[in-house]
């Protein structure tokens, strides 16, 4: 299942992490502006998750290159934002 995640702070890679370790194909884009954000998961394919008990592993995550692509054929779409953004 294909889960869109709207955001490129902490919160949606986190998100996005979760839902991929989950079995889901999850996929991050951000608004134009905020786009540069992804480049560091774009370019190593996916999302490094550091526990205390797994050490560090890699999620795989896509990114998307605007936001309609990212919920074209999602099943889930999350919208992650700042707690002052809404």
């Amino acid at each position: 299942m294909k889960a869109a995640v709207l955001g490129s702070g902490g919160g949606a890679l986190a998100v996005a992490a979760d839902l991929a370790r989950g079995g889901r194909e999850a996929v991050l884009a951000d608004l134009p502006q905020f786009a540069t954000n992804l480049d560091p998961v774009r370019e190593q394919g996916g999302v490094k998750v550091s526990t205390g008990w797994l050490g560090v592993q890699q999620e795989t995550v896509g990114v998307a290159s605007s936001v309609e692509e990212a919920v074209r054929g999602a099943r889930l779409i999350v919208v992650v934002v700042p707690c002052f953004g809404h």
